[in-house]
């Protein structure tokens, strides 16, 4: 009985049942020139990306959506791990886009500035994802309701 746990842009061929939802932040050094605490569509796609390859050389989560409004970004450097994108982007005028929960801890250890994604990617949904030969097995609903009450208690001690 396999269940996988997977974060944004999901094949149709899979069932899915959404866990959660985190929010995509931009990552930029603290002394980057951009001002304010949001960016406007138009903005984002004029300005250089580090960008971390999920899949295929892209984040599908944000490229997705941008191809789909006839927009992309400046693709300047692309890294395997979101690890790295802090040390990169010190002392540059990259720009990366992330999952907040793992930004928001950089700038404690790192000169980085977050600044909120455009509207029309912001949201980046967590799922389960199954086989649909397992929708009705019973086994495999136990499975799929113990996730979610494990997520459901971890993010209300979080």
């Amino acid at each position: 009985m396999e269940l996988g746990l997977f974060g944004g842009f999901m094949a149709s061929a899979l069932s899915s049942a959404e866990l959660l939802t985190e929010r995509f932040v931009c990552v930029v050094d603290a002394d980057h020139p951009t001002p304010g605490d949001e960016l406007s569509l138009d903005r984002y796609c004029r300005m250089r990306h580090l960008v971390v390859d999920v899949a295929d050389g892209i984040q599908p989560d944000v490229d997705v959506p941008l191809q789909a409004l006839g927009r992309q970004r400046i693709r300047v450097v692309t890294v395997p791990y979101h690890s790295v994108v802090p040390l990169i982007l010190a002392g540059t005028d990259l720009i990366a886009t992330i999952p907040a929960s793992l930004a928001t801890l950089w700038p404690s250890t790192h000169r980085l500035r977050l600044i909120n994604a455009p509207r029309e990617f912001r949201r980046l949904p967590y799922r389960m994802i199954w086989h649909p030969a397992y929708d009705d097995d019973r086994r495999h609903r136990w499975l799929r309701s113990a996730v979610r009450a494990a997520v459901r208690d971890s993010r209300a001690t979080a």
